[in-house]
């Protein structure tokens, strides 16, 4: 997997566009399920204990966590 860093990475705990972004990367480090939500849309999932998934969002899309998980705006492409 290549990641292409856009922003600094944050602790997403509360909503958050996560720098405008159209894709984030989310990692989540928490010992528990996080449940990850697109507050502007209603849409949400769960993730569990150590994985990473990546979210496509319009940037002025908000995302909240249900606990501490660190994300950050990457680049991608489709192929």
């Amino acid at each position: 997997m290549i990641v292409k860093p856009l922003s600094a990475e944050i602790t997403l705990n509360a909503n958050s566009t996560v720098s405008s972004a159209s894709c984030v990367r989310v990692y989540n480090s928490n010992a528990g399920a996080a449940l990850i939500t697109n507050e502007t849309t209603g849409g949400s999932f769960t993730m569990p204990t150590g994985s990473i998934t990546f979210v496509v969002k319009q940037p002025a899309e908000e995302l909240s966590s249900s606990v501490d998980v660190k994300a950050t705006s990457v680049a991608f492409t489709i192929s």
